[in-house]
């Protein structure tokens, strides 16, 4: 274990429809942190911007945080019809 101390940020806030939406940070991160609060979304994350990992469920009315290297952030509601609201924060 090593002590990180985290001290930018940068916050996405909206609504996820059919559609996937591409969040990128300006820094690669190293913590993420997800708060989804109507409807079910998926995320897939990336180091590069270009190749994203396997899809994440998470549900409505759920935090969700996790610590990896990260540059971009694919968000889609998980079901069609459906609009997730969601806000993501990436910590450096």
């Amino acid at each position: 274990p090593r002590a990180t101390i985290l001290t930018q940020n940068k916050t996405f806030s909206g609504t996820s429809a059919d559609t996937e939406t591409v969040l990128t940070f300006t820094d690669i991160v190293v913590r993420i942190d997800i708060w989804i609060w109507t409807y079910d979304a998926r995320i897939a994350r990336s180091v590069d911007g270009t190749t994203y990992q396997d899809w994440i469920l998470v549900k409505a009315n759920s935090f969700y945080s996790f610590d990896a290297l990260t540059k971009s952030i694919k968000i889609v509601n998980a079901t069609a019809g459906y609009n997730a609201t969601y806000q993501i924060v990436g910590w450096w």
